[in-house]
């Protein structure tokens, strides 16, 4: 007889889950491939994620995307492209954003059309150099110079959306005809992001799409369970600061730092409090970010992994960041380490 060792291996009656898992029911997911299922789903959705939005009318934006998204499935790729491009618009009150990712489409379809190139083999590498050089370049400008303050907000317009490109450039094999509209849609996607993609690029979502409507509808529910989490969440992270810093006087770590730069410190022991408090309030504020996003990308039908998953758990330091944010431990992957490793490799 052989014994359990994992909770994966565990018989499913043993687990215990504060949200049991409605992707595997099959009323669930029979119920919300039908319209009136969908247009529930949506609604719950809308009404858990308004927690997140203060604007109303982007709420209403982002739903309506979701709507057409789930309705119209089979063209998902242009109406990705359509949702991220006036939510952008929404959000940053100008067009300049759309400069930008025409710059990002450009250099693909470059890598694209010469892949023989220079710029094509190293797409990556020469984006990251040519940005550099424009930031070395701006920093050379004079304060007092007219062309100070419209360069500055140009470099950090682009810095917003380097790593969408350097994603995009990654998956220059992909077929332009098909995947231009997925590349677009993956320029601080509607369903939110930081400079970080969440999730990484387009070659990365067509791994992971919605093949029919039952993926659809499972990915929809999982986006659900995970939106729920993010509300949980906040819930545990409202009372933790009410407990801790309202009730128990024990300052932010922020705030802690400035009295210790001010020369006037608070006592070590509660310097210390706030240290070790900051830690778990980041953990709480990192989770519940990534939640609410992966649980919108999800809704669109891109079964993407958390951003956050159990970090306490970890054994290492290493598996305790790939649990703690996820994307961008990739990132450091796919454009960092990757390349050092094949550079040690054609060294040795």
């Amino acid at each position: 007889m052989t014994i359990p060792t994992t909770l994966n291996s565990l018989p499913e009656r043993k687990k215990f889950r504060i949200i049991p898992p409605i992707e595997t029911f099959p009323r669930f997911v029979n119920f919300a491939q039908t319209p009136l299922g969908k247009c529930f789903v949506l609604i719950v959705f809308g009404l858990g994620f308004k927690s997140f939005v203060q604007d109303r009318r982007l709420l209403f934006l982002i739903v309506g995307c979701l709507g057409l998204t789930t309705f119209w499935p089979k063209r998902q790729r242009p109406l990705l492209a359509l949702s991220t491009i006036l939510v952008s618009a929404f959000e940053m009150r100008s067009l300049s954003f759309l400069a930008v990712i025409a710059l990002g489409l450009l250099l693909f379809w470059c890598a694209r059309k010469w892949p023989h190139s220079m710029f094509a083999r190293r797409p990556v590498a020469i984006l990251l150099s040519g940005y550099s050089l424009a930031l070395l370049a701006v920093c050379a400008i004079h304060k007092e110079s007219p062309l100070y303050s419209p360069s500055w907000a140009a470099i950090g317009l682009v810095s917003g959306y380097i790593w969408f490109i350097a994603y995009a450039l990654s998956d220059r094999n992909a077929s332009l005809r098909n995947d231009l509209s997925l590349e677009a849609g993956t320029f601080h996607p509607f369903w939110g992001s930081t400079n970080t993609p969440y999730p990484k690029g387009a070659a990365y979502l067509r791994r992971i799409e919605a093949s029919d409507s039952k993926q659809l509808a499972m990915c929809q529910l999982k986006g659900l369970k995970l939106l729920a989490w993010a509300l949980l969440l906040a819930i545990l992270q409202a009372q933790w600061m009410s407990i801790f810093h309202t009730r128990l006087h024990i300052p932010l770590s922020s705030d802690a730092l400035a009295m210790s730069v001010r020369r006037n410190p608070y006592p070590w022991y509660v310097c210390w409090e706030s240290q070790l408090l900051v830690f778990f309030e980041y953990l709480l504020e990192i989770s519940i970010l990534g939640h609410k996003i992966i649980a919108c990308c999800r809704m669109v039908g891109f079964n993407a992994l958390r951003n956050t998953y159990r970090p306490l758990s970890s054994t290492t330091l290493i598996e305790f960041f790939n649990r703690f944010y996820y994307y961008f431990k990739e990132l450091l992957v796919d454009f960092f380490l990757s390349n050092l490793s094949a550079l040690f490799q054609a060294a040795s």
